[in-house]
């Protein structure tokens, strides 16, 4: 030993062996000590090196998975919503599309009797038949013919339908078409009863 704190401090005794290099043993005393230092624990019993490093990336990669199943789920159903607003979309312009091709050919018929389709809607307009008044294409009915009506037939909610219409005819003449009626069912929120006339072979006039 050449001093206090020179390398032969560190060397065991067992390891003076004979056949064994000094620059051998020193080479295994090195790398036990830096071994030790990597793998064992302090004297205070926490937890080494490694297991800290290994417990963060566990717990990075957990927060990662849940932050993606997070966003996942959250794009999963933005998509799912956008499916059905599209849906609800081309279902209504369907209807819409349907409604609007039907009625053409036969709106456009101007040798159709109107006393009959008249009729008919007077029988499903119901107490709405003033609100339509007031929704029918060209010159409307004024209130004073509105209040005649109302006076002449006060129990008789289709007399007061059909002889609006009637003086709706009257005003307009020509201009009064079953296209104008079928507008004016439509905007005066009757658009089921502007559907069933639409897709009747009305009568035309001989």
């Amino acid at each position: 030993m050449t001093g206090s704190n020179g390398p032969e401090m560190c060397r065991p005794s067992n390891m003076d062996t004979p056949g064994i290099p000094d620059s051998v043993t020193s080479l295994i005393i090195s790398t036990n000590i830096k071994t030790t230092k990597k793998t064992t624990n302090n004297p205070a019993g926490n937890a080494t090196q490694w297991d800290m490093d290994s417990s963060l990336a566990n717990d990075t990669l957990s927060y990662n998975l849940s932050e993606g199943e997070t966003m996942v789920g959250a794009i999963t159903g933005s998509l799912i919503g956008v499916a059905l607003v599209v849906a609800v979309i081309s279902i209504i312009g369907t209807c819409c599309h349907s409604t609007s091709s039907e009625e053409p050919d036969i709106a456009l018929n101007t040798n159709i009797d109107l006393q009959a389709v008249f009729n008919y809607v007077a029988d499903h307009i119901g107490k709405d038949w003033s609100y339509l008044a007031r929704k029918l294409p060209g010159i409307t009915p004024t209130p004073s013919d509105l209040d005649s009506i109302r006076e002449l037939h006060q129990s008789h909610v289709h007399e007061k339908a059909y002889y609006m219409l009637m003086r709706w005819k009257q005003l307009n003449g020509d201009a009064a078409t079953l296209h104008g009626l079928l507008q004016g069912l439509r905007n005066s929120g009757h658009p089921f009863i502007a559907r069933n006339v639409g897709n009747t072979q009305w009568p035309e006039i001989v």
